[in-house]
């Protein structure tokens, strides 16, 4: 998908709960993929009408909290995902705490750090208890 945000994504697993505003408020749950500083994009089973202004409410299992906030639909496409249609939105924040954006944006880094590093220390282990089979030269 190309870039429409300018800003640098990251990769999220974290739940999402809209509630459309209008004459005929809809409430609908999806996945997030992805979070920036300005917005996320996430994948929905029905379809939502760019320029669509929701209140949206993103809870993960690897922090406290949540992040509530409005923002407005400013991208949709039709995607094929395993399960059969859904659609791509992106979203912009109208109003979100940027403090707990950050939180989220830093703690899933800090968990991808931990992840590379076992997975390092893994192989190093691994390349160690192979080598230890040839001799000290």
């Amino acid at each position: 998908m190309i870039n429409r945000r300018n800003y640098v994504r990251y990769i999220m697993e974290v739940k999402v709960s809209i509630k459309t505003e209008g004459d005929a408020p809809k409430t609908m749950v999806g996945e997030v993929l992805d979070l920036s500083s300005i917005g996320w994009g996430a994948i929905f089973k029905e379809n939502i009408a760019i320029n669509t202004i929701i209140q949206f409410d993103l809870t993960s299992n690897f922090l406290d909290g949540h992040l509530e906030g409005k923002a407005k639909i400013v991208h949709v496409s039709q995607q094929r995902e395993s399960g059969g249609k859904g659609f791509r939105i992106g979203v912009e924040f109208i109003q979100a705490d940027k403090g707990i954006v950050s939180r989220f944006i830093s703690e899933k880094q800090r968990i991808a750090r931990q992840e590379q590093i076992r997975v390092l220390e893994a192989e190093r282990k691994k390349q160690q208890s192979q080598g230890s089979d040839i001799g000290p030269f």
